[in-house]
């Protein structure tokens, strides 16, 4: 019996002593359990897929979180976020903290990486950041954003109306300056914890900033004047603005550009409630994501979508005076071009967005209008109908108009395939007319760069050569391709241009008073050069470098017998024209 009760209570001691160990292992357990689990949400989260692109010969590389319910195989044209990390930073992080892909299922997110930045707090350069300003280390970073954008439109993903562009940090002040490189390849930025160091040289743009109040890295005053400077820019009411979320007041705009101020307490890093909220921001500046439209069939919103916004302004300037007369418009249109026929007529041709459903052949084509009394009057705006065109491409788009002998007409233009028809870079192609209204292709390609886009050509005759100028796109700032021909069909590519990079060399180029001369676009409005050879250009002699005060962008050039000019160029519609909520 004594063994019997001491075997019981040998049992009942052993039970009680393994209880610790069970519960240990059931928190061993249950510990596990979490990491598994924390781990698979971090794997949903970090999906991406590494791709690279060479950059001047170096290697960069981005991950890429395609949209959710799509594959590689069947792209799809989607909003495209990028998410730049800060100095120090990895792609592979952020994609986690800033989780986009998660916020907003149905875009394409991309984080890319950055490369050694010299900073002032790393002056060795020895940890990865961005440029902070338009021109810096050579442009490396929005020529590589620049590549990132292409090959993704090229592949048929990119929806170019919805590109939004955020950053933290470093990250944010990049976004800035991708904002001051390329406003009208995106459509809202996002920095956060950042400054400008070239605020004062934007162009309105909605605009979501988020800054801690003890930010001891990026100063919360710091903070406080580039966003000031920012609402200034985008038209926004000197005053406190309304609430638009939690810590979040919000600015309407003027110029259809508003912004969104986030200000929470605690330091330099990145607030776990921003993601959301930037993509909130993000979806109300999207026209297809419940935010302002603006497109064919005239649902018109507040912001400035896109071209259909802007009108042609036809101005005349007087030879003697310079006094500047706007004598016609061509609404919701741009990127003009107007030539004098051999017949003394004025032939002008743009992109054209007309409102109405009625309209929607017309859509984003390229449109033909004719003046026969210098430019007083002029016809209603007429499709070009261009023969000759592959079914594999799209409409073709810049117009450039070279009056011909016999009153003909040639019309440079861009081409390039439709989405979903294979990689390729827009190039230059042309077709020609008899009467201004019907064209038939040259068989061909004018100009192309390979692996470059090559788009918005300026093209003049100037004695036996014909010169062709475009703006180079990546990282181009004031540089230009240079062709030239004998037949304005066969070019060759010279020696590329280059000047100020506030200047670039998008507008116009025509041959007069023995000189060609280029009229091109800067912050400070129309710059005019002359050249006897397409390479060496200077001031206008007895006039200033900027002889033509025309309120508006991307000129076209004629001139009449008196010596008079007639200017086409892209202006914005007046705010009685435009719809507000």
């Amino acid at each position: 019996m004594r063994d019997a009760r001491f075997s019981a209570a040998m049992g009942r001691e052993t039970l009680r002593s393994s209880e610790p160990t069970m519960n240990r292992i059931r928190s061993i357990l249950f510990v596990l359990s979490m990491l598994i689990a924390f781990a698979a949400a971090s794997i949903a989260r970090a999906d991406g897929r590494t791709r690279t692109w060479t950059i001047d010969g170096v290697e960069r590389e981005a991950i890429v979180h395609l949209p959710a319910k799509s594959t590689a195989d069947s792209p799809i044209k989607s909003p495209l976020i990028l998410a730049f990390h800060g100095h120090g930073g990895r792609a592979a992080n952020v994609q986690r903290s800033m989780h986009f892909q998660d916020e907003w299922p149905e875009a394409i997110v991309v984080y890319p990486q950055g490369l050694a930045t010299k900073s002032q707090r790393d002056p060795e350069g020895t940890k990865a950041g961005w440029q902070n300003r338009v021109g810096e280390f050579g442009d490396r970073d929005i020529k590589f954003v620049d590549a990132i954008a292409e090959s993704l439109r090229n592949e048929g993903w990119v929806d170019d109306a919805r590109v939004f562009a955020t950053g933290h940090s470093n990250g944010g002040g990049f976004t800035y300056a991708l904002w001051n490189a390329r406003p009208g390849m995106l459509t809202a930025v996002a920095p956060v914890a950042a400054g400008s160091f070239d605020v004062l040289k934007l162009t309105p743009l909605a605009c979501m900033h988020v800054a801690a109040r003890a930010d001891k890295i990026v100063l919360f005053a710091r903070q406080e004047r580039t966003m000031a400077a920012v609402r200034r820019i985008n038209g926004c009411p000197d005053d406190e603005g309304k609430p638009w979320a939690k810590d979040c007041m919000r600015w309407d705009s003027s110029k259809h550009a508003p912004f969104v101020a986030m200000i929470v307490d605690g330091g330099h890093e990145y607030p776990k409630e921003a993601p959301s909220l930037i993509v909130r921001f993000f979806k109300e500046q999207s026209p297809r994501d419940g935010g302002p439209r603006n497109d064919a069939s005239g649902n018109e919103g507040p912001r400035n979508e896109g071209p259909w916004n802007n009108d042609i302004g036809v101005f005349k300037v007087d030879a003697n005076t310079g006094e500047v007369e706007r004598v016609h418009t061509f609404a919701r249109a741009g990127v003009s071009s107007v030539v004098r026929l051999e017949t003394g007529d004025l032939l002008a041709a743009f992109q054209w967005f007309p409102e109405g459903s009625d309209n929607k052949h017309s859509f984003d084509r390229i449109a033909l209008s004719r003046s026969t009394d210098g430019g007083k009057t002029w016809s209603a705006p007429k499709t070009a109908e261009i023969k000759g065109l592959s079914d594999d491409e799209r409409a073709p788009f810049d117009p450039t108009l070279v009056a011909l002998d016999e009153g003909r007409v040639r019309l440079y233009m861009t081409r390039n395939a439709k989405h979903g028809s294979g990689t390729s870079f827009p190039s230059i192609g042309s077709a020609v007319s008899s009467d201004g209204e019907r064209f038939k292709i040259d068989d061909g390609v004018r100009f192309a760069v390979d692996g470059e886009p090559v788009i918005d050509c300026a093209v003049t005759r100037f004695g036996p050569t014909w010169h062709l100028i475009c703006p180079i796109q990546r990282g181009g700032g004031g540089k230009a391709y240079h062709a030239i021909s004998a037949d304005g069909l066969k070019f060759a590519r010279v020696a590329d241009l280059s000047r100020d990079p506030n200047e670039r060399w998008l507008g116009a180029l025509t041959a007069v008073n023995g000189a060609m001369r280029f009229y091109g676009v800067s912050d400070r409005g129309i710059w005019c050069e002359q050249s006897l050879d397409g390479v060496v250009w200077s001031p206008i002699a007895g006039i200033r470098a900027t002889p033509i005060k025309v309120p508006g962008a991307d000129p076209g050039v004629a001139f009449l017998p008196n010596g008079d000019a007639i200017v086409t160029a892209t202006v914005m519609k007046p705010m009685t024209m435009q719809r507000t909520r």
